[in-house]
């Protein structure tokens, strides 16, 4: 399977990739590492312990705070392909004043 072109994406996507991969891996890796080193009786310890400090509210900001960053993600995305259109536009006039200069220049 060919990987995808990532030329194409802004920077900031390429460093938010970046950043969520590296996460991915380390939370898996140490996380296997600190699983593998318990036992029985400590795993249904920790998992009563985990279940008791979970706190749903605490969970519910989270996911908010999630989707109001991916929101902000979608619109700044919006924002920079009209300004790359905006700035294609400028250039490809500018492009064109070049060229009929050119041509008056010529005759």
């Amino acid at each position: 399977m060919p990987l995808p072109d990532l030329s194409s994406l802004p920077p900031w996507a390429i460093v938010l990739l970046v950043v969520s991969l590296a996460v991915i891996i380390v939370v898996g890796r140490y996380g296997f590492t600190n699983g593998r080193k318990t036992t029985a009786a400590d795993n249904s310890r920790t998992v009563e312990l985990a279940m008791a400090t979970i706190d749903p509210a605490a969970i519910r900001q989270v996911a908010t705070a999630i989707e109001t960053a991916a929101a902000t993600l979608v619109e700044t995305n919006r924002i920079m392909r009209e300004q790359g259109r905006d700035n294609s536009k400028a250039l490809d006039e500018i492009a064109q004043e070049i060229r009929h200069q050119g041509e008056h220049l010529r005759k």
